[in-house]
């Protein structure tokens, strides 16, 4: 009777794991040691007469089979309760208390789920064995899946050893650090310095164990897959090359994580990896995140009073995680929380390691407005605060898997977001939009934009990852969608700002309304040519009058042009049929362009300024390249061609050429023949005693604008290729000469990427190339019709990046029937 009522107990007990099992623990335990119920469950209360004891460290005397005849008897399905005296060894999980247990000889049985006397289960034992311990247990054997294990025994003894080497005979003195308090659980972690001696130690049976080590996380280096270094308080760390759970979750799918400055237990086997020791693919055992105290000057306040606070307000805000950027290296830098009312950036790296999108936080953070140092004085000049966001964050994370609620969002376009000019917070703000997502791969690089309806008024999104954070846009490339977006901040110059962008979420794809095509047509066709409203000069300005666009269905669209002070703005056909603007008294013009598209008509207007001013003082080329280098020099040219892979122009005048870089907003106001007086620094560009003489950081003083053909006067012809390919480096003439050649243009495409140049009869009888300087082929595309044909061209040899050679730009090519093409800005 008593033996039935100690097994109808014993089932309620196993049936109670079970169920409270379904609780996720910490450790899910892995299927291959799911057992099915034992028909019999060991009762702590029968133990037979122990004949002899077991050798070790056990003070008791208990008649123990040996590990190899236990899987005899586990394999003749003996249904005898045994005791079984071993090693602890791999314990994978620490609720339950599953492991193996081990002789000397390597002989192992499963020990699933282990319990003391009093039927506590192995997390709520006050002592409970670890890794390495001498223990005897106590239960009934089974078989799963072939494997002989004991389900549910009882510990009946353990040892716990301090300073014993378990892997077996070396000549490595093993320590054991004890965990802080703040780790709950028991594990006989071995010292950092002792895992670098056995690492080191060759020894195979020290190098087979897996063991547990105790320290700090330090250097988070990859959030994917949880590459860090475990350091102790004198400074050792190991690599850890991967973390996972005892379920096999990685590190980047975890919903608690360990981040920098964590204390941490992990468990595995050690190894060298390029003289360094780590741990590949690390078991987590148990961490300890101390969450900084919130002192009591965090106002709790929404986020769009966050935003609307000073700039050192200490506030604290809850809100949904919606983005997370990334910095180099793929590690989480900062994210974005909304709350309903608003949303703003949170900037730090622990922080946004420690969230996922969609978890609902609390966060306390002082709020900012950031601009790059070297750049806070040109942000002035625009009455630019910088990117608003809360700086040095505490996070708590409250609940996962949350809807951001977006419906504050306000609609607008990408193009009203680019005009901004900086005197309105509006940075990290969710807008909802419409445009293209698109994406370019170069060799070297991979850029995302967003683009508005027209695919061409927009932007690139902001990434320090060579794009690898965005791949989740890849869907979408190409296609016309709505989304959410913020302009994270902006790269401010002396000319103006250029924003970056940061898409936040893709509603998904869209069609383009039909019925807005003619305002579509006057906004983003005819508004977009008049890139600036006030003229010293007249700028002939050569405007559109028709438009089709396939991708919005919009065919044989119409444009007209009038002014309401032709004195000072008229328009009139040139020779070529083609609409000009024409700039001539001083004065002002309103300027209506109407957009016909079938019955639809649109209109919008500009004012135009005439403004004669005085051209300012400028010196000339040839003198500029006399000047020292850093000396502030003011030159007016003609913009003879572009420059491949820069922002810049090269600049000639009846003395000679020269290179002139600048910011892309600058350069989106110019046209190749235009004449312009520039300023900027004298410059030798370059490293490594070799460089290009230049104008950089060049700003524009005055446009004469005009369509005027560059000199030619200095231009060099006597000249060979063969001469040019052989020049000296370090003789920087070379890079403010322009040269007429012949040769041929080619695009040779190599595994990596294609090389571009101008190819010759070397002197020697060989054919040579010389290389055009450039991050892809398609910057030299104006020339694919006429490549591998002998022609006549204009180049200037170039040494930007420090090579010990030079490349060239090709300026200009001149077809057989003379006409010339030049490269485009």
């Amino acid at each position: 009777m008593k033996k039935i009522i100690y097994l109808v107990l014993s089932f309620i007990v196993m049936l109670f794991v079970g169920l409270t099992g379904c609780e996720k623990p910490q450790e899910k335990i892995p299927t291959p040691e799911v057992t099915p119920t034992p028909e019999v469950t060991p009762t702590p209360e029968v133990t037979p007469t122990p004949e002899k004891g077991p050798v070790g460290h056990i003070k008791g005397s208990y008649d123990c089979v040996t590990i190899a005849k236990a899987v005899e008897l586990a394999n003749a399905s003996s249904q005898d309760p045994i005791y079984l005296y071993g090693i602890v060894s791999d314990m994978y999980n620490t609720t339950y208390g599953n492991f193996h247990i081990k002789d000397e000889s390597g002989n192992d049985i499963t020990i699933y789920g282990l319990y003391d006397e009093a039927g506590k289960r192995y997390d709520a034992m006050e002592s409970k064995p670890v890794d390495g311990d001498e223990v005897v247990v106590y239960g009934t054997l089974s078989l799963y899946n072939g494997k002989p294990q004991i389900s549910n025994a009882v510990l009946k003894e353990m040892y716990h050893g301090e300073t014993e080497n378990q892997g077996g005979s070396s000549s490595v003195s093993i320590e054991y650090v004890t965990p802080s308090a703040n780790i709950k659980g028991t594990y006989k972690c071995i010292s950092i310095k002792s895992a670098i001696d056995i690492a080191n130690s060759n020894d195979q049976t020290l190098l087979n164990e897996s063991y547990c080590m105790y320290g700090k996380v330090s250097d988070l280096y990859s959030t994917t897959y949880g590459n860090f270094h475990l350091k102790d308080a004198a400074g050792n760390d190991v690599t850890i090359y991967g973390l996972y759970t005892e379920d096999g979750t990685r590190y980047d799918a975890m919903e608690s994580k360990p981040v920098d400055g964590d204390e941490i237990v992990v468990y595995g086997k050690l190894s060298i990896f390029n003289n360094a020791t780590q741990i590949a693919n690390a078991v987590l055992k148990e961490f300890y995140h101390e969450v900084p105290v919130i002192e009591d000057n965090y106002q709790e306040m929404t986020v769009l009073a966050a935003r609307g606070s000073q700039a050192g307000t200490c506030a604290k805000i809850t809100g949904v995680v919606s983005r997370i950027t990334y910095a180099n290296g793929y590690i989480p830098d900062g994210f974005y929380v909304s709350d309903g009312t608003a949303s703003i950036y949170v900037y730090g790296k622990t922080a946004a390691t420690q969230v996922a999108i969609g978890d609902n936080v609390t966060v306390a953070g002082k709020h900012a407005y950031f601009i790059n140092e070297d750049e806070a004085a040109n942000a002035a000049k625009y009455d630019y605060k910088g990117s608003s966001q809360l700086e040095e964050p505490t996070v708590i994370v409250n609940s996962h898997k949350n809807t951001v609620d977006y419906s504050f969002a306000e609609e607008t376009t990408i193009k009203a977001l680019l005009s901004n000019k900086g005197d309105v917070d509006f940075t990290n703000k969710y807008y909802k939009v419409t445009g293209y997502i698109k994406k370019v791969v170069s060799t070297g690089f991979t850029n995302y934009y967003l683009n508005d309806i027209d695919d061409a008024t927009g932007s690139y999104v902001y990434t320090k990852c060579n794009g690898g954070d965005y791949k989740w846009l890849d869907q979408y490339d190409g296609k016309l969608c709505s989304f959410y977006m913020v302009v994270i901040n902006a790269k401010s110059t002396a000319s103006g700002l250029a924003w970056r962008l940061v898409p936040i979420s893709v509603i998904g794809e869209t069609t383009f309304d039909a019925t807005t095509s003619a305002e579509m047509v006057a906004e983003y066709v005819g508004l977009n040519q008049f890139t600036v409203n006030e003229y010293s000069a007249d700028p002939e300005l050569v405007l559109a009058t028709q438009y089709s666009n396939e991708k919005l269905n919009i065919n044989g669209a119409t444009l007209t042009y009038t002014s309401s002070n032709q004195d000072a703005v008229y328009f009139e056909a040139n020779s070529l049929n083609q609409m000009v603007m024409h700039t001539k008294d001083d004065g002002a013009a309103v300027i209506t362009i109407e957009a016909t598209v079938g019955s639809l008509k649109a209109t919008r207007t500009i004012t135009i300024t005439v403004k004669s001013s005085t051209i300012p003082n400028s010196i000339t080329i040839a003198e500029a390249i006399e000047k020292e280098v850093n000396e502030e020099v003011t030159v007016r040219g003609i913009i003879a061609s572009g420059i491949a892979n820069k922002d810049g122009f090269y600049l000639v005048d009846s003395t000679g050429v020269i290179a002139v870089t600048t910011d892309a907003d600058t350069l989106a106001t110019l046209a190749i023949g235009n004449e312009v007086v520039v300023k900027g620094k004298r410059d030798l560009f370059g490293r490594n005693g070799s460089g290009v003489i230049c104008i950089t950081n060049a700003t524009l003083e005055a446009n004469l604008y005009g369509t005027n053909d560059y000199n030619t006067s200095n231009i060099v012809n006597n000249v060979t290729l063969s001469d040019l390919y052989d020049a000296d480096v370090t003789d920087y003439s070379f890079s403010v000469t322009m040269y007429h050649v012949t040769g041929k243009f080619t695009v040779v495409k190599e595994k990596n990427k294609s090389k571009v140049g101008v190819t010759f009869t070397y002197k020697d009888g060989t054919e040579k190339t010389l290389n055009a300087y450039c991050s892809s082929a398609g910057q030299y595309s104006c020339y694919d019709d006429l490549k591998d044909q002998e022609l006549e061209m204009d180049i200037i040899l170039c040494d930007w990046n420090g090579k010990t050679y030079y490349s060239c730009c090709i300026m200009a090519i001149y077809k057989t029937d003379g006409t010339r093409i030049v490269l485009p800005l």
